[in-house]
């Protein structure tokens, strides 16, 4: 049997291993010979054998007898022979320098002893010597540690003292960088009050001289408004007297006056009509020869004043019609008079309505000005505050990015743009930001311990995470280490019960289950120790990393790290700076958007004010313009109804009873012409003529006296 592989070739007889040159020599013995090819014929080969020489013939015999193998092993044979000659040649010269050497080794063995005599002597006084010099290089090592001690607690104080001096530093800052805001902001103010006060002095200047001038205009008014005034009553007195003398006894006597008048004037005519008529009669006696001629001249006569008394009578139709109608107007222009009055007092009323409206509105634009004063105040503090708190988130972002290295922080920005754009589930986040420290003295230590650990991203398994490597890989993007949280394995650790050491993930950190693996695969095999001492003991009995609060590690496998923490480049400290400035910047973004909605609604108050106030200035002009025009129709309406009564008056008591006295005058001439008519010629008056027209002369002359 044979055995192949990559670096073996092995031949097994009986399930025995032999060599290769064992297998050929048992098969050359049972006659097969690598050299004997001829168990297969050969084409031509029978051929060849026929037309070979003898001495080929006889090559092929020795070779199918087997003769050559045996020459060959003889061949063989005779040369192993030779190399055992050689060898035993050599052997035996070996045995001669050994038996020489032997000899000499006996004569050096006495020496040995003597050297190794001396020697173990030598090591006896070498070892306390060397216990000499150990034990006072330990007493040494002791005051040299006792010392370190010392200048570490000397050193670690002077660190507190520095980090201290550091914080207090950084506090003044920004105590010095807040009061430097608000002295610009008092500085703001008060440059904005300074003006405030210069406009409010001047506009008090102006307003006092307003006033001064309004003092003397209106003591002045006021004196002339007594005197008016008195004048006014005096006046309104002697009126009212006037009225009442007129209405009981002025009036009654004028108008009996009056109408004894007129009837005195009517009966005047009368009788001048009268006695014209009688004189044209004795004139007409006189100027006409027969009564045929003066019957024609009176029917012509007649004839004409028929036609006086038709139009006479017209008129006075019309005259009396333009009465009614005057009368009506009048009457017509008194209500709407009236009712302009009432809808200008109704106005007027309006318009003090509306003017107390406008100054208390005023008076609360101002208050509301006032408070939006006070807002804008409010918010540009807010306004300061916040960008106080982005300064201060914007510095905290930069140490937190400044503690990583540079691939790490480029790879979680490019994180939150992808996981943003893409809507990628499963994204945790680094481990950082998934866990809270239980009290702010674990700090240091938890930082020591996770190491770039905090930046490991948090996956939900590796699906995620070849996506998210993926994208990073194609757009050079940075490098970040996943933690799948279905595919990590964690074992169970048994922790040692004691009080001087404590699981760190235990006492110092709190986090949601479901970050369990991710912080066990951080954290797991990481103790608390009460001292420095302690964490080396526990961290070679345990096969754990054990930590002090001061964040010195002693690390499983002996190696020891330590020493000074710059608080500067505190990756934890950083991001929790982060967590309180996006809380206080919240609180005050909140604040801000509280405010700006408070200012926004003071300054919609203020412009719904102004909106207002504008309307009813609007509204106030209108009607002053209205009420100016009303006044100015009233003036006109009294001016129309004045004029109507007047012509009314004029019509009724002058006009139409002279119309209608000649319209009588011409009807009694008509009459005596009618009368005159077919009577016979006379060329005087009769008797009874004479005596009337001398009666109506008497009577005429009385009435002229009277009148």
């Amino acid at each position: 049997r044979r055995t192949i592989g990559l670096k073996k070739d092995e031949f097994f007889l009986n399930r025995k291993r032999v060599t290769k040159t064992e297998v050929t020599s048992l098969l050359e013995s049972a006659g097969f010979s690598k050299s004997n090819p001829y168990y297969i014929v050969q084409q031509g080969k029978v051929n060849a054998l026929c037309l070979s020489k003898d001495a080929e013939r006889l090559e092929l015999l020795k070779e199918v007898a087997g003769t050559r193998v045996y020459e060959e092993r003889r061949e063989e044979s005779s040369a192993i022979i030779n190399e055992s000659n050689s060898k035993r040649d050599k052997i035996q010269e070996v045995i001669s320098y050994i038996e020489e050497r032997l000899a000499e080794l006996e004569g050096e063995k006495e020496e040995l002893s003597a050297y190794q005599r001396c020697d173990r002597e030598k090591r006896a006084l070498e070892y306390t010597i060397y216990d000499n010099e150990l034990r006072r290089a330990r007493e040494q090592i002791d005051s040299i540690e006792a010392q370190r001690s010392e200048d570490a607690s000397l050193v670690h104080d002077l660190h507190e003292q520095v980090r201290a001096t550091q914080d207090e530093i950084e506090e003044q800052k920004q105590l010095l960088e807040g009061t430097e805001a608000d002295s610009e902001k008092i500085t703001r103010e008060r440059e904005g009050a300074e003006r405030e006060r210069s406009r409010l002095v001047s506009h008090r200047a102006k307003l006092e001289v307003d006033v001064k001038e309004a003092k003397e205009r209106v003591g002045l008014d006021a004196e002339l408004q007594k005197t008016l005034e008195a004048q006014a009553a005096k006046l309104d007195e002697a009126i009212d007297k006037a009225k009442t003398e007129l209405s009981s006894s002025v009036q009654p006597r004028f108008e009996a006056a009056k109408d004894s008048a007129d009837q005195a004037i009517a009966k005047q005519g009368k009788a001048d009509l009268q006695i014209n008529e009688l004189l044209a009669k004795q004139g007409r006696g006189q100027r006409f020869n027969s009564a045929k001629d003066r019957d024609a001249f009176l029917g012509e006569q007649l004839s004409g004043l028929e036609h006086s008394i038709a139009s006479k009578s017209e008129g006075v139709g019309k005259l009396e019609v333009r009465v009614e109608e005057s009368t009506k107007e009048i009457k017509s222009i008194t209500k709407a008079i009236k009712s302009k009055e009432t809808e200008m007092k109704k106005a007027q009323v309006e318009l003090a309505s509306l003017g107390k409206d406008i100054a208390k509105k005023t008076e609360k634009r101002h208050e509301l000005a006032e408070k939006r004063k006070l807002r804008w105040q409010s918010k540009q503090e807010v306004d300061d505050e916040v960008r106080k708190y982005n300064d201060e988130l914007s510095g905290f972002q930069q140490d937190f990015r400044s503690s990583m290295p540079k691939h790490i922080a480029q790879g979680l920005e490019a994180l939150d743009k992808i996981v943003r754009e893409e809507k990628i589930k499963g994204y945790y986040g680094p481990l950082v930001e998934n866990f809270q420290l239980k009290n702010a003295k674990y700090r240091i230590p938890v930082e020591v311990a996770a190491g770039n650990g905090l930046f490991h991203v948090v996956v939900e398994d590796d699906e995620v995470a070849s996506r998210l490597i993926a994208r990073l890989s194609k757009d050079n993007l940075g490098r970040v280490t996943f933690m799948p949280l279905k595919q990590l394995s964690v074992q169970d650790l048994t922790y040692p019960k004691s009080t001087d050491v404590h699981p760190l993930l235990k006492v110092a950190l709190e986090y949601k289950p479901q970050m369990e693996k991710a912080m066990q695969q951080v954290f797991g095999k990481k103790l608390i120790a009460r001292d420095f001492e302690t964490a080396r003991q526990f961290a070679r009995e345990c096969n754990m990393d054990a930590l002090t609060m001061d964040g010195d590690e002693v690390n499983r496998k002996g190696a020891l790290e330590g020493g000074f923490h710059d608080e500067r480049r505190s990756k934890l400290k950083a991001y929790l700076g982060i967590i309180e400035s996006k809380a206080k910047l919240d609180v005050a973004t909140k604040k801000q958007q509280k405010v700006q909605e408070a200012s926004l609604g003071v300054d919609t108050s203020v412009a719904q004010v102004m909106g207002e106030i504008q309307r009813e200035e609007a509204k106030r002009a209108n009607l002053k313009m209205t009420t100016s025009q009303m006044a100015l129709e009233l003036k006109q309406a009294g001016e129309d109804l004045s004029g109507l009564e007047e012509r009314l008056q004029t019509d009724k008591t002058e006009r139409l009873p002279a119309m209608h006295i000649e319209l009588e005058a011409l009807e009694a001439q008509a009459d005596s012409y009618r009368n005159e008519m077919g009577t016979t010629l006379q060329q005087t008056l009769s008797a009874s003529e004479m005596k009337t027209l001398a009666t109506l002369k008497g009577n005429a002359s009385h009435l002229a006296s009277l009148s």
